[in-house]
């Protein structure tokens, strides 16, 4: 009961973390008071949890999450800036480490299922972000040309609600969730969320036997091709242009100058000293040196943490995509649909915009690897999920 009790107050402080990112995003000072300290807090206790409760969680962390925490503080100690990017720097590296593990611990207090027993703040911090965004939509017809990159706070609470119990408030909140992405009209989301429904159902009409799941599966497709269709329109009357519109540009802009970024940010780094391009040059220095985000992870690693560390998140990526091919081995289908369409709905939101400097957003990410990971080690039950069987 303790260590239930002790997992909701970190990822409640993990959800004012987000608020308050949100907050940034929509110019609201009153919703992101004191959270830059959020995250910190949030490092510091479950760091703390992992520590004393090492024993719950197993052998299943990636190795290259610990070389990646160690290089990565040795770059914050090397590249000093100030001491406040120091902190930053250390949450950056240390959050995916202890955010898979407490993933394993919540699996692993909960004998392998997978369900929101242990995290069912996660869906209340869901449902308030999602009445914060349309509420200031009703507040303001502008809303949407002025804060589009809001989505971008919301968007990685969608695998979750793939593993909630609630099947009826997970489908709302999804829908919710999918909408506001497609009528933001940012591309990289909709093509990462496309990807996500498509490698998620696909696996499921592939491997799935029951013609009855298949149908439900292909009903869920319809309700998404419709919601497509209707935000296609609202975004015409919003942006003055159609979602096809705004995706086939594209090639013409080089994704809203990113190739152009990229370019630059490679030329820095092979223009860089030896220690420079080992260790980095310290924490969102892309951002300081060229007054823009990278918009690339690995990029953004290769920069800020240096080489040595980008080659440690490398064998963490491969890793995860090994762990993914092997539950398809094992037959262990619905487990695989999860964990591997959610791999590439994060790594084209990362590659396209970059998530390492905010450890928020890694926080989620690695909290569901390390459920679906865990609960995969110990081949319990799981929930059903969205039409699939119950077996992981």
């Amino acid at each position: 009961m303790l260590k239930k009790i002790f997992i909701q107050i970190i990822i409640i402080i993990l959800i004012y973390g987000l608020y308050g990112k949100l907050g940034v995003k929509l110019e609201i000072p009153s919703y992101n008071y004191g959270f830059n300290y959020a995250i910190i807090a949030y490092t510091v206790l479950c760091l703390f949890f992992c520590l004393i409760n090492k024993s719950l969680i197993g052998n299943r962390t990636p190795k290259g999450l610990y070389f990646f925490a160690v290089i990565g503080a040795l770059t914050a100690f090397i590249s000093i800036n100030n001491q406040g990017d120091i902190l930053k720097s250390l949450c950056c590296v240390v959050v995916p480490l202890i955010s898979f593990q407490l993933g394993s611990i919540c699996a692993a207090l909960n004998s392998g299922h997978i369900n929101d027993k242990y995290i069912p703040s996660l869906y209340w911090g869901i449902a308030i972000m999602l009445i914060v965004c349309m509420s200031q939509m009703l507040k303001s017809p502008d809303f949407l040309m002025l804060h589009r990159d809001f989505t971008f706070i919301i968007i990685f609470f969608l695998p979750f609600l793939f593993i909630s119990e609630n099947k009826f408030i997970a489908f709302i909140l999804a829908i919710c969730l999918v909408a506001l992405v497609f009528i933001s009209v940012k591309r990289s989301l909709i093509i990462a969320v496309t990807l996500f429904s498509i490698s998620y159902y696909g696996i499921g009409i592939y491997f799935n036997k029951n013609i009855s799941n298949k149908r439900k599966i292909i009903f869920t497709i319809s309700i998404l091709a419709i919601l497509i269709i209707v935000t296609s329109y609202y975004s015409n009357s919003v942006y003055g242009e159609q979602l096809d519109q705004r995706l086939s540009k594209l090639e013409e802009d080089g994704g809203s100058g990113r190739d152009a970024i990229y370019a630059q940010a490679y030329d820095k780094i092979i223009q860089s000293d030896i220690i420079e391009l080992l260790f980095g040059h310290g924490y969102n220095t892309v951002q300081k040196d060229m007054g823009i985000p990278s918009h690339n992870e690995l990029l953004e690693i290769g920069y800020d943490f240096g080489i040595l560390s980008l080659l440690a998140w490398i064998s963490v990526l491969l890793s995860l995509i090994n762990r993914g091919i092997l539950l398809i081995r094992k037959k262990k289908y619905y487990a695989a649909a999860l964990f591997l369409s959610s791999f590439i709905f994060w790594q084209l939101i990362a590659e396209t915009n970059n998530t390492i400097v905010s450890p928020e957003y890694s926080a989620l990410v690695f909290l569901f690897f390390g459920l679906i990971d865990r609960a995969s080690y110990y081949g319990k039950r799981i929930p059903k999920g969205v039409y699939y069987n119950r077996t992981v």
